[in-house]
């Protein structure tokens, strides 16, 4: 059972989150979320000793989370094939994205991640938890013939995963305008067409 503090702590991420969708994450300063509370400052660093570092790592491990939460619900069926696995697996990356606005915005920004040590390390090790992820499903397909073997499984995998980047980032840039999980599941589908195994001459004699 979460306690009151730990609840409080909860309320005032997702507050970040809002106004960093908002705003940008740049912008997000205590004085504002404060504010936006309808508190003072003295009163959020009572949850958070260490200040806006202490905040946006907190803020790492909530996003992290949410992201793994997704990623355990796409893999939990083992019964399917590697391309349908790896399907599921981005678009549930697709759908957390969606459901948090700001994260194409704090996972871009640079000016952020230079003053937040602790942020770019969390959000960096989630990124290799989701590769990590990615390889072994393409290690899984190569191995049962479902995926090409003459591909590199780490190469395969971030050009998988820069197909949620780069369309995050559109959906940012385009605020929001489109539907980001139909979007990204058809830049999906044009990327898996090149990891799957090239027809044998003597299928498409026969066809």
């Amino acid at each position: 059972m979460k306690k009151p503090g730990d609840n409080r702590r909860g309320e005032i991420i997702d507050t970040m989150l809002a106004m960093a969708a908002e705003e940008g994450a740049d912008r997000v300063t205590t004085r504002g979320l404060a504010r936006r509370r309808g508190v003072t400052e003295p009163a959020l660093y009572r949850h958070f000793p260490g200040g806006k570092a202490e905040m946006w790592r907190a803020l790492a491990a909530t996003v992290g989370e949410r992201m793994q939460a997704g990623w355990r619900a796409a893999l939990a069926r083992r019964d399917r094939t590697a391309p349908e696995r790896l399907r599921g697996l981005i678009r549930a990356q697709l759908h957390t994205i969606a459901t948090i606005p700001a994260l194409p915005a704090i996972l871009f920004s640079r000016t952020l991640h230079r003053d937040n040590a602790a942020l770019r390390a969390g959000l960096n090790e989630v990124a290799g938890r989701f590769h990590a992820h990615i390889e072994q499903i393409l290690i899984d397909g190569q191995r049962t013939g479902e995926l090409r073997s003459d591909l590199e499984p780490e190469d395969a995998a971030w050009l998988l995963i820069s197909v949620v980047q780069g369309t995050a980032i559109r959906w940012s840039l385009a605020e929001r305008s489109f539907d980001l999980e139909e979007r990204g599941g058809g830049v999906l589908e044009v990327a898996l067409t090149g990891l799957l195994p090239m027809p044998s001459p003597e299928a498409e004699t026969r066809e």
